[in-house]
Formats: structure tokens, sequence, C-alpha cells
């Protein structure tokens, strides 16, 4: 992703979560939030980076495709790194067949970016600056994710219970029953067994 913008006497950085901000050699530090973008304002043929309703800096000589890449550089970092992260969880899941927690998927749900976030990276305008790698991440960002982790966990049930057939039809008398089964290899942190007396709860622990 583009990281530094330049124009005439003045110059800003972006690091992915801090706009270092250089007009004639006057430094400025602006970390914006979800509620305190920075944007691009236009007025004429004019344009002012803007940070809470307040002007900061006129982006003098700055071309259309870098005002539009500027303006959106929050984004794209987010969604960029939401998408590592969530990528990261499923390839380690099933690489090494282990579940994925509801914790973990609650916490991806909750820092996943939102609708009016991919929105913005959707306008035409913006999808035309974007990158391959940016817009792989975009799309990353609008999986449903409890759908996706559920897909995933179930492959990894399925897997397992191929894997360790023989050993669930051996552990007892009689082979343990397919629910037996999918209660053991759920590996969530916090599992409830709901079933009624002599149906094989103490088999199953």
């Amino acid at each position: 992703m583009q990281k530094s913008w330049a124009g005439n006497g003045w110059s800003i950085t972006f690091d992915g979560s801090i706009f270092l901000i250089d007009s004639r050699g006057e430094i400025k530090e602006i970390k914006p939030t979800p509620s305190s973008r920075l944007t691009i304002q236009r007025s004429w043929f004019r344009r002012y980076l803007v940070h809470n309703s307040t002007r900061v800096l006129r982006l003098t000589g700055i071309s259309k495709q870098d005002a539009i890449r500027l303006n959106i550089a929050q984004e794209i970092s987010e969604a960029i790194h939401w998408a590592a992260r969530f990528k990261e969880i499923v390839q380690s899941a099933t690489t090494k067949q282990r579940w994925i927690p509801q914790e973990v998927a609650d916490e991806l749900i909750k820092s996943q970016p939102g609708h009016q976030f991919i929105s913005n990276l959707m306008k035409q305008s913006t999808s035309e600056v974007l990158t391959p790698e940016e817009k792989e991440a975009r799309k990353t960002c609008e999986i449903q994710v409890s759908n996706h982790i559920a897909e995933v966990n179930e492959r990894i049930v399925q897997a397992e219970m191929q894997i360790n057939r023989e050993f669930f039809d051996r552990i007892e008398l009689k082979p343990l029953t397919e629910e037996q089964v999918r209660a053991v290899i759920t590996y969530d942190n916090r599992l409830q067994v709901i079933a009624a007396a002599g149906s094989g709860k103490t088999s199953l622990m």
C-alpha cells in the first residue's frame, strides 16, 4: 500500500496508524480513529486535508489518484491487517487441524471492518486505484466470519472422525455414536453436553 505523498512544500507519511505531516518544516502527527478520520475536502480546484472538521493542510500539487489513495489510506491499512489476521487463523487451524474457538470467532467479528467501511472501498473511483493485494483484502473483509469458521470447523470434525475412526470404535465396548464423537472433537473452550440418563455421557468424558 502507498505510505507517502508529497506536493509543493508538504509531505505526508503513514505507518498504518499515524500520519506524519510535514508542512514546510513544521511537523504534525495525527492518529485518526474510526470516529475522527482524516478526509480530503475539495473546494473548487483546491484540495485540503481535514481532521475533525478542521483543515490541516492544503494539498497543493497532489494528483487525483494520490488524493484518492490518501483519502482511503486508513481503510486500506485496516483492511489489509484484518484480512491477514483472518487468513492466518484459518490457515493455522486447517494446517494443524485445530478447532477455532468461539472467542476467536467473536474477536474477528468485533474487529471486522463494517459495511460503510467496505462501501468506501467499493466506489468505482476508489476501486480503480486499488492494487490486487488491496482488492483481495477488501474481498476478504466481506466474508461472513461465523459461517466461514463454522465450515472450517466442520471440515476439521470430518477429518478427525475419519482419522480416528478406529479409536472411537474401540474405546468403549460399543462404538461411540456420531453425536458422542462430535462432542469429543469439538475443542471449544467451553462445551455444554445435554443428554438423557444412560445415553453415554460418561463414555464421552
